[in-house]
């Protein structure tokens, strides 16, 4: 886009050895800065004394060694910052005509220069509605590794009891641990681009990344709602759930648990035997959601009144005789299949009205065949 550059520039022996009074504008962005170089003629350090645009009022450093492989330091700080256009950017690598992924998502830092970021900022920006406040971050990034290692601290809002934190250490070599907490998992998870819907909750995720880049892990979340999600509001509506469907439209559907293990690799996250529960409802789900082609492809259990259908299945002789694995009575089967924006879902209407015990018979013994 049109932009304005303005620099002064000296230079000795053939060689520029500064450039100051840096000045870039554009539509909506600006930046100030000074350079110096090293006497080979290499960029010393660039001293970024303003930056401004949209959400973001920020300076920086950055300080290059004299090497043909240099190392770099970045250090950030100010009132504001804004990352949305390159998680933007991230997410808009979709590509339809692939099945899996080629690459992960770090694999192109491979190749980069020993780098060290640090960040301290009051706002940090990765969507548009949910900032980190009080936000101070690091990232190494080791050439022939990618990311080597990352540490956040952060809060929402004014209340700094309400938190975010995420370690990512290299354990032995080629392996490495995850850990992330929150007391609000809802506005973590917008703030990592992983899921909009969510509504308050603690979460506890670690994971391990082994020497074949693949994140195995397990996800705890506990006490929150969903609210107006697509995928949800079509499950229900498909399984003429409707009063749910009103709860999801307003003060959202609430759960006291939810425990997923997971895998993921090459942009595709498996979940295995994930399990939601609250009073109202409770689902289970097993399959995949493909990052690279935003395709989903999960089946489970899904159960309405989910506490009173569980008080059934405790009823003695009466429960022992009719619930299934899963101590619930009445439930129905779902399969989940397609694009994330408008998947196509099916109800086994069946499984709805026949116990747990001879719906798990029926699908042990036959599968899929109807």
């Amino acid at each position: 886009m049109p932009a304005d550059l303005k620099a002064q520039i000296s230079i000795a022996d053939n060689k520029v050895i500064s450039v100051k009074n840096i000045n870039y504008h554009q539509s909506g962005f600006a930046i100030s800065a000074d350079a110096d170089m090293h006497k080979s003629g290499r960029v010393k350090t660039v001293n970024i004394n303003q930056i401004t645009g949209d959400k973001t009022s920020a300076k920086a450093k950055i300080s290059i060694s004299d090497s043909d492989n240099p190392n770099l330091k970045i250090d950030v700080s100010g009132s504001s910052y804004n990352l949305i256009e390159l998680f933007d950017k991230t997410d808009q690598t979709v590509n339809k005509n692939v099945v899996v992924a080629q690459d992960n998502e770090d694999d192109g830092l491979e190749n980069i220069y020993n780098t060290e970021v640090f960040v301290n900022v009051n706002s940090l920006w990765t969507n548009n509605t949910t900032p980190i406040q009080n936000f101070a971050g690091s990232v190494q990034l080791k050439k022939g590794v990618g990311i080597d290692e990352v540490h956040m601290v952060g809060n929402y809002g004014i209340d700094k009891s309400i938190k975010v934190k995420l370690d990512y250490n290299p354990i032995t070599l080629g392996e490495h641990y995850l850990s992330i907490d929150s007391n609000n998992a809802g506005s973590t998870l917008k703030v990592l681009r992983l899921y909009e819907n969510m509504v308050g909750g603690t979460m506890k995720i670690e994971a391990r990344r082994g020497k074949d880049k693949k994140f195995v892990g397990h996800a705890i979340v506990r006490d929150f709602s969903i609210q107006n999600a697509p995928v949800m509001t079509k499950l229900l509506t498909v399984a003429s759930f409707t009063g749910m469907i009103d709860l999801l439209k307003g003060d959202g559907l609430t759960f006291t648990h939810f425990n997923a293990p997971f895998e993921y690799n090459r942009k595709i996250l498996l979940l295995k035997k994930a399990k939601a529960e609250g009073n109202v409802l409770g689902i289970t789900a097993d399959g995949t959601f493909n990052r690279a082609i935003t395709a989903i492809n999960l089946s489970g259990v899904i159960a309405p009144a989910y506490s009173v259908n569980r008080f059934l299945g405790k009823i003695p002789l009466v429960g022992n005789m009719l619930a299934g694995k899963d101590g619930t009575i009445f439930a129905a089967t779902y399969d989940i299949k397609g694009d994330t924006e408008e998947p196509d879902i099916d109800i086994n209407s069946l499984s709805m009205l026949s116990p747990n015990s001879l719906k798990e018979w029926y699908f042990e013994n036959f599968g899929d065949e109807q």
